[in-house]
């Protein structure tokens, strides 16, 4: 069998990554302000915390800042946008 040049295509793009995927929405923040929320019976400080971390130390052009907070009665830690 011959491999033979396809016609062109639209180019699709997408963001890939190596690894496991995002496990928080950061991507989905797209302007200062905006934040999600994720519930204290989720996840530990430590882990929402190293997640934010991470994601400031590689993002140069975005800061996070986590928050405790309450939301419907519910404890948790609000992740915000910032930059």
């Amino acid at each position: 069998m011959k491999i033979e040049l396809e016609p062109s295509h639209e180019i699709i793009n997408t963001k890939h990554k190596k690894g496991r995927p995002y496990e928080y929405p950061f991507d989905a923040l797209k302007e200062v302000g905006q934040s999600f929320f994720v519930p204290i019976e989720l996840k530990k400080y430590s882990q929402v915390y190293m997640a934010v971390n991470n994601r400031n130390k590689n993002e140069r052009d975005t800061v996070f800042v986590i928050s405790k907070g309450e939301r419907d009665r519910q404890e948790g830690y609000r992740v915000q946008r910032v930059k």
